[in-house]
């Protein structure tokens, strides 16, 4: 799947994890607007999206039920980063150098924000 942006996409990236046993899977280009935490069936899809009507640059997990337990709340740093566990979205290399100085100045400060001294 290139993109969840579909009807009945998320079903099937749950229905593929399931048959895998796949606990938490780390996702980008999602696709999906806002952010907020999706419940399904068997587990659920938290993601960190854009507000301003573009369909891109969106990172999110699909967590199982049982690991879902471990999450207490995630935090949505940008579209592109939010965190219990850091995930990250990067620009490609063809992407403005502005664009990429910009992510990765946010994740840096995330990353020292967030570790233990």
């Amino acid at each position: 799947m290139r993109s969840l942006y579909r009807a009945g996409y998320a079903w099937t990236l749950e229905r593929e994890l399931q048959e895998y046993g796949t606990e938490m899977v780390a996702l980008q280009e999602v696709r999906w607007p806002g952010t907020r935490k999706w419940d399904l069936e068997k587990g659920a899809h938290m993601y960190s999206g854009r507000d301003d009507g573009f369909h891109r640059k969106v990172a999110g997990y699909y967590l199982s039920r049982r690991s879902m337990v471990a999450v207490e709340e995630f935090d949505a740093i940008s579209s592109r980063i939010f965190t219990y566990i850091v995930s990250a979205h990067a620009p490609s290399e063809v992407s403005e150098d502005q664009e990429k100085d910009k992510c990765y100045d946010l994740l840096q400060s995330v990353f020292r924000q967030n570790t233990l001294t």
